[in-house]
């Protein structure tokens, strides 16, 4: 009886630490309710991180989100109204430039042909804006993991993927932050075309001279680069790396220095397109 007393006695302990551990990792680990910590308080989310799939629910609300406020994006209204701003520029440029030397049936098939791709822009851009921006987060989400566990394993140091995917799941209600102040900023003024960078400071600027339109537009192109958000992201991923010892010194530092350049690279370059694609039409029209 001493015995079995005993031996039940050792399972006992063993069952209880067994708990006391689960729930000390389970306090440990996110979840749902670290969201806020994200943005108020990085250090105390990180020191909680472990190398267990907890990210998930913090990835699902994310992407949920990205979705409502794409949605939220297309019942404003706003992509309709570019949309047929931007049809109704190329029915304005043909009827300048080819009016005399169409028949009036042909021109009237010409605008019959823009409504249709008009409608056919509406519903592709309805569907990038809802169904491709969360798909966009979760590829670039899973690539620039890819990029990390890769670096983690070259350096040495055992690469825990769910550490990266926990990082970067969480950075992501940055760039969530982001997309609520543009839509707020849409809202307000009543237009897609909404800059949170730099560029935005030199683009109201009115300048009589052309070359002095080139040098502010050209300077407006190249301050899109500074991104606060993507300042502000990089810097919480960067925090991330270091304090859990996924990535430590120069190359935590290299890596997420050359991933935000390549990213400023992409912004540059999408304002670039835009620029030229908006003289382009505007050219036309004068």
């Amino acid at each position: 009886m001493r015995g079995g007393r005993t031996a039940r006695s050792r399972g006992g302990r063993v069952d209880m630490a067994s708990a006391t551990q689960f729930l000390r990792t389970h306090r440990r680990t996110v979840g749902v309710s670290d969201i806020p910590l994200a943005l108020l308080s990085p250090r105390r989310l990180f020191a909680r991180i472990e190398d267990v799939g907890a990210y998930v629910g913090p990835l699902v609300v994310l992407l949920a989100l990205t979705t409502l406020a794409g949605y939220a994006t297309v019942e404003t209204g706003l992509i309709d109204r570019k949309v047929e701003e931007q049809i109704h520029a190329q029915k304005a440029l043909i009827e300048k430039t080819q009016s005399e030397g169409v028949e009036r049936a042909q021109l009237r098939k010409l605008f019959e042909d823009l409504d249709k791709q008009g409608q056919f822009m509406r519903v592709l851009t309805r569907l990038q804006v809802v169904v491709m921006s969360p798909l966009a987060v979760l590829g670039g989400m899973l690539l620039t993991g890819g990029v990390f566990y890769g670096l983690v394993a070259m350096s040495g140091r055992k690469p825990e993927w769910n550490t990266l995917m926990t990082i970067l799941t969480f950075a992501g209600f940055i760039d969530l932050l982001r997309m609520l102040i543009v839509l707020g900023l849409m809202l307000q003024f009543g237009t897609l075309d909404v800059d949170v960078t730099l560029g935005a400071l030199v683009r109201p600027l009115d300048v009589a001279h052309p070359w002095g339109k080139v040098a502010v537009t050209g300077a407006g192109v190249l301050l899109t680069a500074a991104d606060p958000f993507a300042f502000w992201y990089w810097g919480f991923v960067l925090a991330g790396l270091k304090q859990t010892g996924q990535l430590r010194g120069w190359l935590a530092w290299t890596s997420v220095i050359l991933l935000a350049l390549t990213g400023a690279g992409l912004r540059v370059a999408g304002a670039a397109a835009l620029s030229f694609s908006s003289a382009g039409v505007t050219g036309g029209q004068t």
